[in-house]
């Protein structure tokens, strides 16, 4: 992430100095912080505002994340299994009181 905010630093053509004021830390810190390859998020949000960039957009879009189209297509198909497992459930429940019900019947006698 590191890189990613010394690119933009540069593209922007500001100077470290004045990066470092804006987000609150020291010349040297801003160059340890270039080679860093993960930042704190709060950080980055000062880094984002100071160069007026969205790193986390970029990142997202970099970032390997599951389809979520796909996602919901499965969450929908688990919902719905759970439906039809209540349904069975309620049936046999009935089912079993009815056995059950015929069963003291039939003992009563």
């Amino acid at each position: 992430m590191g890189k990613l905010v010394g690119k933009r630093l540069k593209e922007r053509e500001k100077n470290a100095k004045t990066f470092a004021r804006n987000i609150g830390k020291s010349e040297p810190r801003v160059y340890q912080l270039l080679n860093e390859p993960v930042i704190e998020i709060g950080l980055l949000m000062k880094m984002c505002k100071a160069l007026n960039y969205n790193f986390f957009k970029e990142y997202l879009d970099e970032a390997e994340l599951p389809d979520v189209e796909v996602r919901d297509q499965k969450i929908m198909e688990l919902e719905k299994r759970i439906v039809d497992l209540e349904n069975e459930k309620r049936e046999m429940r009935e089912e079993f009181y009815k056995k059950e019900i015929e069963l003291l019947r039939r003992l009563a006698k």
